[in-house]
């Protein structure tokens, strides 16, 4: 399983990943078109945006729900210092 938080659209569905992951997951802002990400097995879980952030908390209840209760998070400064300030990171 793969999730990926794609909160501005960046992504345009002609990433790699789309071609050698069978199942992705994107979460997006609800304000944004992804019909084009459809065409790539790509589940789209739209969640309206807070602050121009998506939720994490309700991510993370998100992917609990679907028995996962342990994650690996690759992310850059903006989505790091996101976990950090909501108290979500275990070490």
């Amino acid at each position: 399983l793969l999730f990926i938080l794609d909160r501005q659209g960046r992504l345009s569905g002609k990433e790699k990943i789309f071609e050698i992951h069978p199942n992705i997951t994107l979460f997006q802002d609800t304000t944004l078109n992804s019909t084009r990400l459809k065409l790539f097995n790509t589940k789209i879980v739209s969640i309206p945006s807070n602050h121009q952030r998506l939720p994490l908390k309700e991510i993370l209840t998100y992917l609990g729900n679907l028995g996962l209760h342990q994650l690996w998070v690759e992310a850059g400064n903006c989505l790091t210092s996101s976990f950090l300030r909501e108290n979500l990171l275990q070490e």
